[in-house]
């Protein structure tokens, strides 16, 4: 069936549906890195001829005439193309890492990241460049290279903040406490940590607010019960805010700064009230939250 296929970019397709949904899930790597490879040579192989067979392929024949294919058409069968070609080399790298390759994964990350930011003919979806460079932060950390890992993870941020348009968000939380762990693990520059900390708290307890005011407005939420959605959200913030204080904590304990630490605890405690009542209107036992707190 595949070798009766004529277009390149279909067969890739198919090499690729195999390795995921038949090698990988079955644990299989090796088999999945040949698919995978082969179906990178493919793509690799195409040309705008194969864009234009794969944009006949997408033809309506009730609608359109198979002798004037639109730009548009053929636009779309190159952005799917490429789209695959991208996925193919975050495939690989995954299963490169999963055999423990790691200098191998981080290199297919990287083909990844350069062929969406300068090949691609369309700009790069900016959740997808995120997340490669969040992974290729973890990669380079379990590779030791410990700058380079910070400057993934700072352009994660910088690329997750202009995404977003704002810093008020959980995923930008996130990135400040890998910021904080790296800092802290591998450099012992304890202040920057702390820093990246306190970044993450304000983002949190800004977090937090907003949290309260809307569940103020909300008419669905009581002084009893939150709405589904309230519930979750303030469930989000009040675990955030307990692992950023614990975090701080523990970088003050090291540093023997132990009234910090305790300060950064109890901060914690009183900023939420150690409240019964509201981790019951939260959908939480508030016996358990009060043990929580302390």
């Amino acid at each position: 069936q595949i070798h009766s296929t004529n277009s390149k970019h279909t067969k890739a397709s198919v090499y690729c549906r195999i390795a995921n949904e038949i090698h990988i899930p079955t644990d299989q790597y090796d088999l999945a890195l040949e698919c995978l490879q082969t179906a990178l040579n493919l793509v690799s192989r195409s040309n705008s001829v194969d864009s234009l067979d794969e944009a006949f392929l997408n033809l309506d024949d009730e609608e359109d005439d198979p002798n004037q294919v639109s730009d548009t058409t053929l636009n779309t069968a190159t952005r799917n193309r490429e789209i695959i070609k991208l996925q193919l080399y975050q495939t690989k790298a995954d299963v490169l890492f999963r055999l423990g390759r790691i200098e191998q994964a981080w290199d297919e990350y990287e083909k990844a990241y350069q062929y969406a930011m300068t090949t691609m003919s369309y700009p790069p979806n900016p959740a997808e460049v995120a997340k490669m460079l969040y992974k290729l932060g973890r990669i380079c950390i379990k590779l030791r290279r410990i700058p380079t890992a910070i400057q993934y993870f700072e352009q994660e941020l910088e690329v997750t903040q202009r995404t977003l348009g704002t810093s008020r968000h959980f995923s930008v939380s996130r990135i400040y406490h890998e910021l904080a762990t790296v800092h802290d693990r591998y450099q012992n520059d304890h202040r920057r940590a702390l820093q990246c900390l306190q970044d993450a708290y304000e983002i949190e307890n800004q977090l937090y607010t907003q949290c309260q005011h809307e569940i103020d407005e909300c008419r669905q939420c009581s002084a009893i019960r939150y709405c589904p959605r309230h519930q979750q959200y303030f469930k989000d913030c009040i675990h955030q805010l307990h692992e950023t204080k614990n975090s701080q904590g523990r970088i003050h304990y090291k540093l023997g700064n132990f009234e910090k630490a305790l300060e950064a605890s109890l901060q914690h405690t009183n900023a939420l009230g150690g409240g019964s009542a509201v981790a019951t209107a939260a959908g939480g036992d508030g016996a358990d939250a009060d043990v929580d707190n302390q």
